[in-house]
This record gives structure tokens, sequence and C-alpha cells, in this order.
């Protein structure tokens, strides 16, 4: 069975393949879309759920929007491996319990 590249094997290459390419736009879209959501959270709420990482995810975003490809695909690709899973954890564990009002 072949085996499957990773989104940022490409990297270093001159000209990564356009599977690597959609899947790198993939994992940057969703990054911002949830810094973007991230930002929506009213301070205070985001103040009682300290354990979920809101301002990392608004920072990512920022710097992915606004840096002008100055994030690699690897450190994307290794945020979303490393970090999103503890982040989908918490904002899980906020929805299934009273969220705080507003």
């Amino acid at each position: 069975m072949p085996r499957r590249r990773s989104p940022t094997s490409a990297i270093g290459t001159t000209k990564p393949s356009r599977g690597i390419r959609l899947r790198i736009l993939a994992l940057t879209r969703a990054a911002e879309v949830i810094g973007e959501a991230a930002s929506r959270v009213p301070q205070n709420v985001r103040a009682q759920l300290s354990d979920i990482q809101f301002k990392d995810a608004i920072a990512m975003r920022n710097r992915l929007i606004h840096g002008y490809g100055s994030v690699s695909a690897r450190i994307l690709a290794d945020t979303i491996r490393d970090d999103f899973p503890a982040l989908v954890r918490g904002l899980e564990a906020a929805l299934s319990a009273a969220l705080p009002d507003e």
C-alpha cells in the first residue's frame, strides 16, 4: 500500500503537489475560522473558561490573516496536530456544562 504523504512532507521542495497545497489551504482556513470564532467570545466568558486557549487561537488567526505568509505550513500543521485536540476537548467540556452568562 502506498504511504500517504503528510501535509508538510513537501515543505522544502520547490513546488508542492496540488493535493498538498489544498491541504495547507484547508488547514489555514480552519485555523482562521476557529480564531475568528474565539475572538467573538466575550472577554468575561473567556475569563471564566480560562482552561481554553482563546488567546492562542486568536493570535494564530491574526498571524495567518495579517502575516502575509509568515507562518510556515509545518508550524500550522504542528499546531493543529498538537494543540487543537486540547482546544476541542476544552470546548466540548464547556459546551456540555452550563455556560457562563454574558
